[in-house]
């Protein structure tokens, strides 16, 4: 995971807070939640185990919540993988995760 400090890339932002929900084992079942501060991830891993390198993008959840001066914004976000399939066709991953991104701003 590619850390991001929220300081420089949202100078406009006095703090940020950024919460994932997501599925412990796949796209189904018992969640967990991984929350940050300061330093937040770009991406978490998918952890559906048959998807081959997905990933939960957060960066462009995050911007937006920033672009739109949002104190408290929540989306859902699709991992960007494929699931390995018999066959050798994969189809897209369905793991999702709940990104809740809060903001404090400078005035």
């Amino acid at each position: 995971m590619a850390a991001t400090t929220s300081e420089g890339r949202y100078p406009e932002a006095k703090t940020v807070q950024v919460e994932v929900e997501r599925p412990e084992h796949g796209p189904y079942g018992k969640t967990e939640t991984l929350r940050f501060d300061r330093d937040h991830p770009e991406w978490v891993h998918c952890t559906n185990p048959a998807c081959n390198s997905g990933k939960i993008l957060l960066r462009r959840t995050v911007t937006k919540a920033i672009e739109g001066k949002k104190a408290e914004f929540s989306a859902e976000v699709k991992c960007n993988g494929v699931e390995k399939a018999r066959a050798g066709l994969g189809h897209p991953c369905m793991t999702r995760a709940k990104i809740t991104v809060r903001a404090t701003y400078r005035t």
